[in-house]
């Protein structure tokens, strides 16, 4: 299968604040009760599709505690969101929170989605208020969000809220991107796809669009060459004059 997008989150938090618990939650709609603590980084792969959109996402679920600095940067490098957990009745996991964020600070860019989870919010009592919790969130610039991996209680926002943004940002960067390129560098890349796909208007603007790394953010249906054919069909179809030229403006007409 074609993913549209793959994205890779990396989770961290103290021993026993339910990580593993929240991942399995998430991915596999079960929950352990034995507690059997992580001796080793896991991870765990989901396939996701969303409005014909294919996404593949990588969890690593690493050992409790603060990380050794190597192992972490080999995680973390490449990250694309992270989610740190503390437990709402443990004051320590909330107190290490700010030594995760330093942790993965230095691999923190504009487009890393970051979130705070407050579990186990199905137990009685709790020495961590919502706004204590919301107030540190906001520090980091993180969300926030309560949580019960026993029970399932918005573990699924989490991961949601992860992605929409992971997209939303994806796309952006993109736009910021294509309005860096000039229409000379735009037609010379559809020239040179046009000479490859053997003067194919349609298979000569899906590479382009490919050369581009258009393919990678938009849906494959319509980037591909049949993709490509429909949008020019229905451009005609509305009284455009459309060519295979106009790169920009038919990628500019491609939304999610």
């Amino acid at each position: 299968m074609n993913y549209n997008y793959t994205f890779k989150v990396v989770v961290l938090g103290d021993v026993a604040v339910g990580k593993t618990s929240l991942i399995t939650r998430f991915s596999r709609r079960t929950y352990k009760v034995e507690y059997d603590p992580t001796t080793e980084t896991e991870i765990t792969f989901v396939k996701l599709q969303s409005k014909n959109i294919n996404i593949f996402l990588k969890i690593y679920d690493t050992v409790g505690g603060l990380q050794d600095q190597n192992r972490l940067s080999s995680m973390a490098s490449d990250a694309n969101g992270f989610i740190i957990v503390y437990e709402i009745d443990r004051d320590s996991s909330f107190l290490n929170v700010d030594r995760y964020y330093e942790q993965i600070q230095p691999y923190i860019n504009e487009s890393t989605v970051l979130v705070l989870v407050g579990n186990k919010i199905d137990i009685k009592s709790r020495s961590i208020s919502y706004d204590q919790a919301s107030i540190k969130a906001a520090r980091f610039k993180m969300e926030y969000f309560e949580t019960s991996a026993k029970v399932g209680t918005n573990v699924d926002a989490v991961f949601s809220h992860i992605l929409r943004e992971l997209i939303k940002r994806r796309i952006e960067e993109l736009n910021r991107k294509l309005e860096g390129l000039r229409e000379k560098d735009l037609n010379e890349t559809l020239k040179a796809a046009m000479r490859e796909a053997g003067d194919d208007p349609f298979e000569g603007t899906a590479k382009a669009l490919k050369s581009l790394g258009i393919n990678a953010v938009y849906p494959a249906e319509l980037t591909g060459s049949a993709g490509i054919k429909h949008q020019f069909s229905m451009a005609v179809l509305n009284g455009k004059n459309i060519t295979a030229i106009d790169v920009l403006g038919l990628i500019r007409s491609l939304h999610l």
